[in-house]
């Protein structure tokens, strides 16, 4: 399948829809009343701003997947037009003046401009994918994920470093398909319906299309869960979250948590969210990870950065080939430990 089946949609057709998956979402350190009075500020903050602003929506916190859609379709397109988007103003912008036709500046310029004229080039796809946006040629499917980064409890975003950032207790995850059923891009949103980033999809000349493999759903992980550790798991949902393993939406590659019996305990009957005898597990690219009850825990203010210059003062028990680092919620880190699969 290739970007061309994009033109074959009717032209007014409705956006199709799918339901967000996932409505009850929860994290292993809970905001308090500072999360609701976030959201009422941002809310309102959002219902002054006017029509043709970077922050307009339709729909300011969708209630529905038609809703998130709607929110992301203004959103974008709207960047794009203040963005002035488009092959020719690439080429303008690179150097080529559209009055003489001549070129302004260097010839490696002038190569990187006209190489977005081509069919296959990212300008032409962002191209393809914006008419078939602006003419609801689309289809979408929509799941909810949960934000465990420590901007779980804020809702108020300016600027567009910030909306590139998580806010709210979660977000959405929006997969893209054209007539012929092919996703075509992925994009990430806000809570408030603000969209954070968006991926096309590719293929190289005489190829077919390419696309990085889609995160597996939450209820098959629990079914990879019970088959590889012997634990009935429950409560899976998508999440974001900062750390040594690989939960960023912005990646499109949200890990999956879901709540279960310790694995060094045995089978107990469930007792709600971090309850004694309840672990939360992560599953990220095929490994599962155990956080217990009464596994090590910190504050996880900066903690990209505390990382990457190793100024994170981890327990002493911590092993690097084992465990990782993961945010949970509203302001702690933990530490979890890879798991084995039973023999």
């Amino acid at each position: 399948m290739s970007l061309t089946h994009w033109v074959l949609a009717t032209g007014m057709a409705a956006l199709a829809v799918a339901p967000p998956a996932g409505a009850d979402g929860w994290a292993p350190d809970e905001c308090g009343p500072e999360l609701a009075a976030a959201l009422a500020d941002s809310r309102t903050m959002l219902a002054r701003v006017p029509p043709g602003s970077k922050l307009w929506l339709p729909h300011p916190y969708p209630a529905g997947a038609a809703e998130i859609l709607e929110d992301f379709r203004a959103g974008y397109l709207g960047h794009l037009e203040r963005a002035e988007w488009g092959p020719w103003r690439a080429l303008n912008a690179a150097g080529w003046d559209l009055l003489t036709g001549k070129w302004r500046q260097a010839t490696t310029q002038a190569r990187a401009a006209l190489e977005s004229l081509r069919p296959d080039s990212f300008y032409q796809r962002q191209e393809r994918f914006r008419e078939a946006l602006a003419a609801r040629q689309l289809t979408c499917s929509v799941d909810r994920v949960e934000n465990w980064t420590p901007r779980r409890c804020t809702a108020r975003l300016s600027g567009d470093e910030s909306l590139r950032q998580a806010a709210g207790s979660f977000g959405y995850l929006l997969r893209l398909r054209d007539a012929a059923g092919a996703e075509v891009a992925r994009a990430a949103l806000s809570q408030s319906g603000q969209w954070r980033t968006v991926a096309l999809a590719w293929h190289p000349p005489g190829q077919p299309l390419q696309w990085p493999a889609a995160p597996p759903r939450p209820e098959e992980v629990l079914r990879q869960a019970a088959a590889a550790l012997h634990l009935r798991g429950s409560r899976p949902q998508y999440v974001e979250a900062q750390g040594t393993i690989d939960c960023m939406v912005l990646q499109f590659q949200p890990c999956v948590a879901f709540l279960g019996p310790s694995a060094e305990r045995g089978p107990t009957e469930a007792k709600g969210v971090d309850a004694a005898g309840e672990s939360t597990y992560l599953a990220s690219r095929g490994m599962f990870f155990e956080i217990r009850p009464d596994s090590p825990r910190f504050p996880a203010e900066d903690l990209p950065r505390r990382l990457a210059d190793g100024s994170l003062a981890v327990p002493a028990s911590y092993d690097a080939s084992r465990d990782a680092v993961i945010t949970i919620g509203r302001g702690q880190a933990a530490i979890a430990r890879r798991l084995e699969p039973v023999r």
